[in-house]
């Protein structure tokens, strides 16, 4: 059980990373929950802040209280982690598929 957990925890963070880079590289916790359950992830409140402290603290993407709402923002390390480009723990490496989609919607949609 411990193994399930851990594996959709990691899967729950890559999604995260690439919802960010796909949102022009922020979004609500609000949003990202909405979000997230498409991917069949469900989070509370508190799963998500978890989520977002523990990413912070890996360099992978920064939140900040805007009043009730909580807004988090990749970095340059969150971009690459979620682009295949390095790969961190905790957080599940994406594959060659996913990697080509984001590639097509970032060149897309920013200029590559």
């Amino acid at each position: 059980m411990e193994r399930y957990r851990i594996a959709e925890q990691s899967d729950r963070r890559l999604h995260i990373l690439r919802l960010l880079l796909s949102a022009d590289y922020a979004m609500p916790h609000t949003v990202l929950m909405r979000a997230l359950y498409d991917y069949g992830h469900t989070v509370s409140t508190d799963g998500i802040h978890t989520d977002l402290s523990e990413l912070q603290e890996l360099a992978l993407l920064t939140h900040a209280k805007q009043g009730a709402i909580t807004v988090a923002t990749i970095t340059q390390k969150g971009v690459d982690v979620a682009m295949g480009r390095t790969a961190v723990s905790g957080v599940r490496r994406p594959t060659v598929d996913e990697v080509k989609e984001l590639n097509d919607w970032t060149e897309k949609h920013h200029g590559g």
